[in-house]
């Protein structure tokens, strides 16, 4: 990348309008960051969510990490209505939901990281 911008998710060119490289460059991306919003999900949102049955409230987080990017996803719902702002969060890969094949559609989602004992 000509302006070293990190962004996510990738694209095919650089999306800071002052720069006008072409070439993007994979890196690895962090694993934790720290919780900078959220929002918590009482009610089914419309299609294409695929809510649980019954319906489970659940959290949506924005976490930035250490190379300025900040990330939406979701958080699991036995941890997502105790969030705190300023708390250290980690990405895992989870599934979301099971297609009617039976096939997990999976993604990241985001869960607070566990205070040293």
């Amino acid at each position: 990348m000509v302006c070293g911008l990190a962004f996510f998710p990738r694209g095919f060119r650089c999306p800071n309008p002052a720069c006008f490289g072409d070439e993007v460059e994979d890196v690895r991306f962090p694993r934790s960051g720290i919780l900078s919003s959220f929002t918590v999900v009482r009610y089914p949102p419309p299609p294409p969510f695929v809510p649980t049955d019954p319906f489970e409230a659940f959290a949506i987080a924005e976490v930035e990490f250490d190379n300025g990017v900040q990330v939406i996803g979701p958080v699991p719902v036995e941890v997502g209505l105790d969030l705190t702002i300023g708390s250290p969060m980690k990405t895992e890969i989870d599934a979301y939901y099971k297609n009617d094949d039976g096939t997990e559609v999976v993604g990241w989602k985001f869960r607070p990281v566990a205070e040293p004992v």
